[in-house]
């Protein structure tokens, strides 16, 4: 379901039709797991991970903020057959965040721009917790609603528009909007390359760019929490090791070419 980066367009139709943009991208490992940190629409601060076992056909969501529910959030699980069942779940979302149980109904193959998808028809147990009756999830895209909202019925005020994988489209629902040929957002941008040394470190770490390129950074502990942040411009930065808590920390560069890039480090101060 994920590439390098991969784009959704979200279509809400109240008093006219808008289009809301997110996107994945990146590498980011967390407690042994790579994930692709989701951007835009209200995804904040590089809080919000997303992950995709390609083995198992299964796509989870972690917050690195405070949550009520779960460490990680399994979205969706495409392995499923016909009249299995599955508990969703809606992390961040209108919906339930503890949806509760769905069951596969069907499962069709349908074509799409970049070729057959399989289609997973489902419908909540007991509509009065899910606040949902049906859903439908596409294999490759995710929810034809939002991605973070596996329970949720796709309408015509609410739905996906357009989903793109590196540029390409592959998904397409324009009954609301004009067309999919202006929503690919995301300008691919040149990469801005940056490491940490040491990435263990007891006194200072220090941030390296490979050009002299303006840049954000926030440092974030292991719990979401921002603990450090810096408007830079040189190509070299160091840290005080006492500025910044111990344990694991995930520096997020984002680049003024509009790239970004999320390291982690260790801090050891005695």
């Amino acid at each position: 379901m994920l590439s390098t980066i991969t784009e959704w367009n979200a279509v809400t139709c109240l008093n006219g039709c808008g289009v809301d943009s997110y996107t994945s991208s990146g590498d980011t490992l967390v407690d042994g797991q790579h994930y692709q940190v989701l951007g835009g629409f209200h995804y904040i601060g590089g809080n919000f991970l997303i992950r995709e076992d390609i083995a198992e056909r299964k796509v989870y969501m972690k917050m690195l903020v405070e949550h009520t529910l779960l460490d990680e959030y399994p979205l969706y699980d495409f392995s499923l057959e016909d009249g299995d069942t599955t508990h969703v779940y809606n992390p961040i979302s209108p919906l339930p965040e503890d949806g509760g149980l769905f069951i596969v109904d069907s499962i069709v193959n349908k074509l799409l721009e970049n070729g057959t998808h399989r289609f997973f028809y489902l419908h909540a147990i007991d509509p009065m917790v899910s606040l949902s009756e049906r859903t439908v999830w596409v294999e490759g895209v995710g929810s034809l609603s939002i991605i973070n909202s596996p329970g949720a019925s796709p309408t015509a005020g609410e739905h996906l528009g357009c989903n793109f994988k590196d540029g390409v489209l592959q998904y397409s629902n324009t009954d609301s909007i004009e067309s999919c040929a202006n929503l690919g957002l995301v300008d691919y941008p040149k990469s801005t390359s940056a490491r940490l040394i040491p990435t263990v470190f007891s006194e200072q770490v220090e941030i390296k760019i490979d050009s002299k390129e303006r840049y954000d950074l926030d440092v974030f502990d292991i719990r979401g929490q921002l603990v450090y942040s810096l408007h830079g411009l040189l190509d070299t930065h160091n840290i005080q090791a006492s500025k910044l808590p111990n344990g694991m920390l995930l520096f997020s560069l984002r680049f003024a070419n509009g790239s970004a890039v999320t390291l982690k480090a260790i801090n050891r101060k005695r």
